[in-house]
C-alpha cells in the first residue's frame, strides 16, 4: 500500500460526532477522497463517547449510531429501562439525573433518597440498568468482533492468498 509524501504515517482523520462547517467539510471531504486515492491507511482515531457521566439509553443510542453499532435491546430489558419510576424518569435517566444532581451540590443524599425510597424501588432500578447495560455491551462487543476483530482477519485472509 503506498503512503502518500503529505502523510507518511498515514492521515490523520476527524474525530467522530465533531460538526466542521461548511468550509472545513468539503476540506475534510477533499482530504478523505485524497486518502482513498493514495491508499494511505487511516491512522489510528478516537471516538469520542461524549456523555462525560450522562449516559441514559437515550445517549447510549446516539453512540451506537454515530458509530454504526446495531443496538438491539429485548423488549421486556426495554420497557423496563423506560417504565417510569419517578419524576416521569425511567431508571437509566433517573440513576443519570441523581448522580449530576449530587455530584454537583444541587441534591443532597437525604434529599436524592430520603425515607420515600424502598428497597424495592432501589432494586428495580438496579436491575433495570444492569440489564439495560448488559445487552447494550453485548452489542458493542459483538459489533467489534464483527467490523474490528472480523475485518483485520479477512485482510491477513487476503494478504496471505495474495502473497
Amino acid at each position: 500500500m503506498a503512503l502518500s509524501p503529505r502523510y507518511p504515517q498515514g492521515r490523520p482523520v476527524q474525530p467522530v460526532g465533531n460538526d466542521l462547517g461548511p468550509k472545513r467539510r468539503l476540506e475534510a471531504a477533499l482530504g478523505m477522497c485524497e486518502q482513498l486515492l493514495d491508499q494511505v491507511p487511516v491512522k489510528g482515531f478516537k471516538i469520542d463517547p461524549g456523555g462525560g457521566g450522562n449516559w441514559d439509553d437515550v445517549s447510549i443510542k446516539e453512540l451506537c449510531e454515530r458509530v454504526g453499532c446495531r443496538l438491539v435491546i429485548s423488549r421486556d430489558v426495554s420497557q423496563a429501562a423506560k417504565r417510569h419510576i419517578r419524576d416521569n424518569m425511567g431508571a437509566l435517566k433517573l440513576v443519570k439525573d441523581r448522580r449530576n444532581r449530587l455530584a454537583h451540590g444541587s441534591l443532597s443524599f437525604v434529599e436524592c433518597c430520603g425515607e420515600t425510597v424502598t428497597v424495592g424501588e432501589l432494586k428495580e432500578v438496579a436491575d433495570a440498568v444492569s440489564d439495560y447495560l448488559r445487552e447494550a455491551v453485548g452489542c458493542f462487543d459483538s459489533f467489534i468482533a464483527r467490523e474490528i476483530v472480523g475485518k483485520r482477519r479477512r485482510e491477513r485472509r487476503r494478504e496471505v492468498r495474495v502473497s
